[in-house]
């Protein structure tokens, strides 16, 4: 078995041991991560769909057409139109702020998977040789992230059960197997995710790099057709529009910095296990490492949190 856990092969270790997913843990984390999700959802369509029809108000400009009966300008009555649908755009983000669920929630949600899987594995605070009242510790906590951040970002009650059972059964076992639980679970988790992101968002980044220079490529060809008068309609304004538009979308997704960022943090994981792999036996030594990794993990979300302006404290323990 020390050959294994040396290779990082732990498939024997976990066929013993009961392995947490996302569904094992307390309602408060799955209420406010869909509110999360809902949030974001809602955020980036109305920002999306915003720049896409200020792109349609300046195409709508290059229209010539008129109804000279009713003397209507139809290209005119189509970019006011659109420029109508993006004001309510960005009235509903002013009135609404999806983003405070998004990031509220997130900060929850992350505060409450931490605290779970401290508690699940003996971690920091919830010790499994010293804590005597870990299920009273566990929903004291969760009580002060509802009643402190909850209102911001938690629209439905949360009544799903905040000690699931999975949860007593990998705190109830022994070191060993708590350990492969938290290898698997939480770290292992945590790097597949953030190498899967990170690979995400530096195609998302080159992509739309790459749009960006072809439309400044057009709209250097439609300024140079201009200028040797091949070019008899205004196709220079809405080539700025849409360059505009695309950096504006681009800042708005940030994504170069988020596949740093993650591919950072999938590194500092990969060595947070392999330091899990070396502690064997001791209680008080697998607490401190736990309360670290989680610490660590918790650093690059307040990171993240601090982005988009929210600050939404994850340290809950």
């Amino acid at each position: 078995m020390a050959d294994q856990r040396v290779n990082g092969d732990l498939t024997g270790e976990r066929q013993r041991a009961v392995l947490l997913t996302d569904k094992d843990l307390p309602g408060i984390f799955r209420t406010s991560d869909s509110a999360s999700l809902l949030g974001q959802r809602r955020q980036v369509r109305a920002t999306a769909t915003l720049l896409l029809l200020t792109v349609v108000a300046a195409i709508s400009a290059t229209i010539t057409v008129k109804v000279t009966a009713h003397h209507i300008d139809v290209g005119g009555l189509l970019a006011a139109l659109a420029f109508l649908l993006a004001l309510g755009c960005g009235l509903y983000l002013r009135r609404w702020r999806p983003e405070r669920p998004w990031y509220g929630g997130r900060a929850i949600a992350e505060s409450a998977r931490t605290l779970a899987w401290l508690y699940a594995v003996g971690g920091g605070l919830f010790n499994v040789r010293t804590c005597n009242r870990p299920d009273d510790e566990l929903r004291a906590k969760f009580g002060l992230i509802a009643e402190r951040f909850g209102p911001l970002a938690l629209s439905d009650p949360i009544t799903d059960d905040q000690i699931t059972d999975n949860m007593r059964v990998v705190r109830s076992s022994s070191l060993e197997e708590r350990r492969t639980a938290y290898l698997a679970g939480r770290i292992e988790a945590q790097m597949d995710w953030y190498k899967r992101k990170a690979a995400w968002n530096a195609r998302q980044e080159n992509a739309w790099r790459g749009a960006i220079l072809v439309l400044l490529g057009i709209g250097l060809a439609a300024a140079v057709a201009r200028v040797a008068g091949v070019l008899t309609f205004n196709l220079l304004g809405l080539a700025a529009v849409m360059v505009a538009a695309t950096v504006a979308w681009l800042e708005a997704k940030d994504h170069g910095t988020l596949a740093e960022a993650y591919a950072v943090t999938e590194i500092d994981l990969s060595l947070t296990k392999d330091r899990a792999l070396m502690i064997t036996d001791s209680e008080d030594a697998w607490s401190q490492f736990v309360e670290r990794a989680e610490h660590a993990i918790s650093r690059e979300h307040t990171l993240w949190l601090a982005r988009g302006g929210a600050r939404y404290p994850l340290a809950a323990h």
